[in-house]
């Protein structure tokens, strides 16, 4: 017996597969993790790849058109286009370009201009505009937007600062929907560390709502309706230098828009050595003020006590029938599929323990409520979110708040003291686990997750007996775009070793199925 659960040996077609299986307890959900030493140039089923040769070009993100299969991928002074076969269409040079920290998106007359790499910060598909929305990190991380047929048709520049303004400081979009003054639309939500280079990182907020409206100066502008309602989040001033929030993920599900997040356990310094750990953040979809913001810690748990604190990636998608029933939710209910590490020291820097975790979003959804309603029933007296611009401190004193019906008419403005908690699924102590992706399949739930090493593992609960299915999926790494055909077909499944190369930052595999 090895830590991290039994150890099993398969043969497949001459390969011998080793197989970690780990009971997660509080799921009673037996989850196996199969993998499979095979070199890249001998069994592996790639089916295509592309390899960009220059070292100065490095990936960042890719994203595929559900409508047409094409692939699209954001890099540094590149912007890519390809067939669904990973042919490549069109190819957009978008740097480096003469530009200066110090200047505004508008006008940068009076500054001395350096040549300067753009890397792509935000890569986001608007198919109802039939639009590619591209976000570099020069003229202050403003935006244009791109034909999806041809990028080599853009629109000119949106001179609006929306992502971060620098290579390393994170930055999350997605198209979600809203429920604004009664009118339901679409808006790009945005969630941007505050790099504090240059005089204009204020004028972007910590997390907002932008427009998709066209016309009128609307588009990427945040979406206000007076001074005191307006789709923002922010750090409070103070603080904004310190307390940096990573965003590593984003997306919606039922009536909120979610951020998960890294970020420091307490925002003062001289708690400092408490370290990071990762929180969900939630706002109601129908909330243009963002008074109903709220965060709960999000924690993954090995079964030996191990708290694998800092998240790495996320996936929102619906549960087969195996995970519904685990969660005694329904088929095809949202579940959240994270990796985690255990962070260095008091650091955010991952070590080489790492787990997956699988959480229902209905619970999730439960342990806000519940965290709401200890500072409304007065059980907690503080809402402590003092690094939060316009937070209140006090929660409402007995019998004030009354019968609320609806949280999202409410200012709620809560970091909750209860966290959203699952055990570990997976885990190992001696892998870092960078990305994650999963699919449906048939009433089944398989999680792929990529390594810092440039690996490749599926993990399937062991109760699949009888399907069989060839799904897709698109490995990123630095200078390589893969696309692998993945059979899976029990109980003789298997996960694939990747011989790449590594993204100069150590953040390993991305994962697109």
């Amino acid at each position: 017996m090895r830590r991290g659960g039994s150890y099993a040996v398969w043969r497949m077609s001459r390969i011998r597969c080793y197989a970690w299986v780990c009971l997660c307890q509080s799921l009673a959900l037996v989850w196996v993790t199969l993998l499979c030493p095979v070199r890249a140039n001998h069994d592996l089923p790639i089916v295509v790849s592309y390899t960009t040769f220059n070292k100065s070009v490095n990936f960042t993100h890719v994203v595929v058109d559900q409508n047409s299969g094409r692939v699209y991928i954001g890099a540094t002074n590149w912007l890519y286009q390809f067939d669904g076969s990973l042919k490549l269409e069109t190819e957009v040079k978008t740097g480096p370009v003469e530009d200066s920290i110090q200047c505004s998106p508008t006008d940068c007359t009076l500054q001395k201009k350096v040549n300067t790499t753009n890397v792509n910060k935000v890569l986001v598909i608007d198919n109802r505009a039939n639009k590619l929305i591209v976000c570099g990190s020069v003229h202050q991380g403003a935006c244009r937007r791109h034909e999806l047929g041809n990028i080599a048709n853009a629109e000119e520049l949106v001179p609006v600062p929306v992502a971060a303004n620098d290579e390393n400081s994170s930055t999350y979009a997605f198209i979600g929907p809203a429920q604004y003054f009664g009118y339901p639309s679409r808006v790009l939500y945005v969630a941007t560390t505050n790099s504090h280079l240059g005089p204009y990182r204020d004028m972007v907020p910590a997390i907002t709502s932008r427009s998709l409206e066209e016309g009128n100066g609307r588009l990427f502008g945040i979406i206000e309706k007076s001074f005191s309602t307006i789709a923002r989040v922010d750090i409070s001033f103070h603080l904004r230098d310190y307390y940096l929030v990573n965003y590593i993920y984003g997306f919606h599900s039922g009536g909120f828009i979610y951020f998960a997040t890294v970020q420091r356990k307490s925002h003062l310094r001289a708690l400092e050595e408490w370290g990071y750990i990762t929180r969900l953040s939630r706002v109601c979809t129908s909330d243009a003020g963002y008074n109903t913001y709220t965060e709960v810690s999000l924690q993954c748990i090995g079964p030996d006590g191990t708290d694998f604190n800092v998240l790495q990636d996320a996936a929102v998608g619906p549960a087969g029938s195996d995970l519904a029933q685990a969660f005694r939710t329904g088929i095809g209910s949202d579940v959240l599929v994270g990796v985690f590490a255990v962070s260095k020291d008091h650091t955010s820097k991952p070590s080489r323990k790492s787990a997956l975790c699988v959480y229902s979003l209905a619970v999730v959804e439960q342990r806000f409520t519940e965290n709401i309603h200890l500072c409304y029933n007065s059980s907690v007296i503080t809402r402590n979110m003092d690094y939060i611009a316009g937070s209140i401190n006090q929660c409402p004193e007995p019998g004030k708040a009354g019968n609320i019906l609806n949280f999202c008419n409410e200012t709620i403005k809560l970091n909750g003291s209860i966290p959203i908690q699952q055990q570990a699924a997976v885990f190992y102590f001696n892998t870092t686990l960078t990305s994650v992706g999963f699919r449906r399949i048939g009433q089944h739930t398989v999680a792929f997750a990529g390594t810092s090493d440039g690996s490749l593992k599926m993990v399937l609960q062991n109760d699949i007996y009888s399907f069989f299915r060839l799904c897709h999926l698109f490995i990123q790494m630095s200078l390589l775009l893969l696309k692998v055909d993945i059979q899976v077909r029990s109980p003789m499944f298997g996960v694939i070793i990747l011989e790449g190369r590594k993204h100069a930052s150590g953040e390993g595999t991305r994962l697109m199925t």
